[in-house]
């Protein structure tokens, strides 16, 4: 955390027995001063390409975990033709479980479309761990498609087993539809079946 550069540079000299640990401990450090953390993620990722996508990785972990996921992103934006989905898949996991509103308005910043793809699918991930009626209420409001799919299976998935009551309130205060009875009828297996096995 003080001097970033210093800890970066005593981690890559270490037999290779233990520099990743103890890179992964200054990226951590590093990830308190995130412009600093990005130019450090840069010089790695530009001195060697295969040892810095593991750092890389290692730092979207440490941006994301800080809370700093505008700059997590942006590393991950600007390195695409070497970034793994999972950069995406950690900065957007952690987000959406922080602030998924923010997030889903950053997903517009990834231009590539399996990249966007993988961000969703952590940012659904992510929020519907801690809040999956929100996840329900956004999932109703797009337009068909995989993203409407994906968000409410997986809202309705996890708000069946915490809750099935509230979700059958909440369910009966939607418009009529197919989509809607196929819902209906899945939540009404699931708890059947949850309740044959007690």
């Amino acid at each position: 955390e003080k001097n970033p550069r210093s800890a970066i540079d005593w981690a890559l000299s270490q037999y290779e027995s233990v520099r990743l640990v103890r890179m992964e401990a200054a990226l951590i450090g590093t990830a308190t001063n995130p412009e600093m953390a990005l130019e450090i993620g840069r010089e790695l990722l530009a001195h060697d390409s295969v040892a810095g996508n593991t750092y890389g990785a290692i730092l979207i972990g440490a941006l994301s975990s800080a809370g700093q996921f505008e700059a997590a992103l942006k590393f991950a934006n600007e390195n695409s033709p070497l970034s793994d989905p999972d950069w995406f898949k950690t900065t957007f996991t952690c987000w959406a479980r922080s602030n998924p509103r923010d997030a889903l308005k950053a997903l517009d910043s990834i231009s590539s479309q399996p990249m966007r793809d993988a961000a969703f699918q952590a940012l659904v991930d992510g929020w519907v761990s801690h809040d999956h009626a929100g996840l329900a209420d956004y999932a109703v409001s797009l337009p068909p498609g995989n993203d409407r799919t994906l968000a409410l299976n997986s809202a309705m998935n996890q708000w069946c087993l915490q809750d099935p009551a509230s979700l059958g309130e909440w369910l009966n205060g939607l418009p009529s539809s197919p989509e809607l009875d196929q819902i209906i009828a899945s939540l009404v297996t699931r708890t059947d079946t949850v309740n044959r096995r007690s």
